[in-house]
């Protein structure tokens, strides 16, 4: 019968599963959103290290004298977990996609493209794609991400039976999460015109190593998220002890920092979120009585608290200039006032014409450029760059992304690819809804992550972004993990 003793040592296998894990998850931050294919490799490698670590065999001793680990049960442990058959079915289904294209895309030496249909060897009636080449984006390259992404979560999942290794990977992603921030922030006081002070970038428009703001700002609110569960999780664990003091405490000061960097992004979607996610976490805070539970450790708390939302505050109403942020919430008006003219709202429903002439199946991982055009011709303001008085619609606009994940998602998989998704977070929110009594606060803010990481992606393409995507798998399998030990661990307690 396996033992729980806090005086065991981790297993072998654990602490290197951890280190790959955790080290993977930590440089979705410093990835420069996983375009680069360096970058994405190297979150494949590391995520594919963690998986393999957790499942290969290893002697007893490499197992651990803990006998949370054995070969045959950490097998056990892959086939029965839900979420991992929905992970590998959809994996399944891009290759799928990928061994059946229907179109061939060639590129001349000015750089522009065409397009050349091909009889797909299994037929129109199976899952199809677009061949296409590698650098660019085709099948394959997505199947890469998600890989990356879902081998993060099976080794996690796998291969991190103690909770104190589980909190250890959730603390290297904060803090690395934190430093991030910090660095966007040193970043914009130094006016500097390269992602990190080293990488030159073709959007101005960056955020810390993230070339898109709205990428950077998407990736510090699952931060928030991440500190703001972790200081309710030890907040509740100081309290049911009688302790006055904790990390929660340097969690807060954490949640402060990355706030004001999302704030300075100037992402208008990143601030919206951003900003509920804050409300929801003071709002939490409340009603948790934190107030009293901080009298309790020293009258400098509180003070330290206020001093700390206080700076933030200064220091981002000195940065930022007033005049650029109602220019930027000043189109957020214009946006609904004129949403029928609105170029994401009519790529949206471009978008959504793409879908439904290929609902069931999709028209393959990464062809939603490929296919686009054919669409978008429908609505001139988003196909043309200008109107002439004289000739017309003239000069052309490219769209590689639709600007709403969740539509592109149901283009490029289609239903039965989007099916698998589904399944996949539904077994998430299974695991968040039966832990909710005993973490309420935690599992709230977990809750509400995903409703913001969903919501945000459907006004945007924040999920097309490699490294955020990885995070937020990496994050939410850790997350899941921690609360399932938490339960095992409160009946283990209760039957004794």
């Amino acid at each position: 019968m396996p033992r729980s003793s806090k005086s065991l040592p981790l297993a072998f296998r654990e602490y290197i599963v951890l280190f790959f894990g955790a080290s993977t998850l930590a440089f979705t931050a410093w990835a420069l959103a996983g375009y680069k294919e360096w970058c994405l490799h190297t979150l494949v490698v590391g995520s594919m290290c963690a998986f393999i670590f957790s499942m290969i065999p290893m002697s007893r001793q490499s197992n651990g004298l803990d006998c949370l680990h054995a070969n045959d049960l950490n097998y056990k442990r892959f086939f029965k977990n839900p979420g991992i058959w929905f992970s590998l079915f959809f994996l399944l289904y891009l290759c799928l996609q990928g061994l059946n294209p229907a179109a061939e895309i060639y590129y001349k030496a000015d750089g522009t493209r065409w397009m050349r249909e091909l009889s797909p060897r299994l037929g129109f009636d199976w899952p199809t794609s677009v061949d296409s080449f590698y650098k660019y984006i085709n099948s394959w390259r997505v199947t890469l991400i998600y890989l990356s992404g879902f081998a993060l979560f099976w080794g996690f999942w796998i291969g991190l039976q103690r909770r104190k290794s589980v909190l250890v990977a959730l603390w290297v992603f904060v803090i690395s999460g934190s430093s991030m921030g910090l660095v966007a922030l040193l970043m914009d006081f130094t006016d500097t015109k390269l992602l990190l002070w080293t990488f030159p970038s073709n959007n101005p428009s960056f955020w810390g190593s993230f070339a898109y703001r709205n990428h950077g700002a998407a990736y510090l609110n699952l931060s928030l998220i991440a500190i703001g569960f972790l200081f309710f999780y030890y907040l509740k664990k100081a309290r049911s002890r009688g302790h006055s003091g904790g990390p929660h405490l340097l969690l807060f000061c954490m949640f402060t920092l990355v706030l004001a960097s999302v704030i300075m992004a100037l992402s208008r979607g990143g601030i919206i979120f951003g900003s509920i996610i804050g409300a929801v976490f003071f709002i939490l805070c409340l009603t948790q009585a934190v107030g009293n539970f901080f009298k309790q450790a020293g009258k400098g708390l509180p003070i330290l608290c206020f001093a700390l939302l206080s700076s933030a505050a200064y220091v981002a109403y000195m940065q930022i200039d007033p005049a650029t942020v109602v220019q930027r919430f000043g189109d957020v008006d214009a946006t609904i006032k004129n949403a029928d003219r609105d170029a994401r709202m009519l790529s949206s429903c471009a978008t959504w014409d793409m879908a439904q002439d290929r609902l069931i199946f999709g028209w393959g991982a990464g062809a939603f450029r490929y296919h686009f055009p054919k669409y978008q011709q429908h609505y001139p303001s988003i196909m043309y760059s200008r109107y002439h008085k004289k000739k017309g619609w003239i000069g052309r606009k490219t769209y590689h992304y639709a600007h709403n994940d969740i539509l592109q998602f149901l283009a490029e998989y289609g239903l039965v690819g989007c099916s698998f998704l589904i399944a996949l977070l539904s077994t998430l929110f299974w695991i968040l809804v039966r832990s909710i009594e005993r973490f309420t606060s935690g599992v709230l803010i977990l809750l509400l992550g995903l409703f913001v990481m969903l919501s945000h992606a459907f006004i945007d393409f924040t999920l097309s972004s490699p490294a955020y995507l990885v995070a937020s798998i990496g994050f939410y399998a850790l997350a899941a993990k921690l609360l399932i030990l938490e339960r095992r661990h409160a009946a283990v307690v209760s039957a004794k």
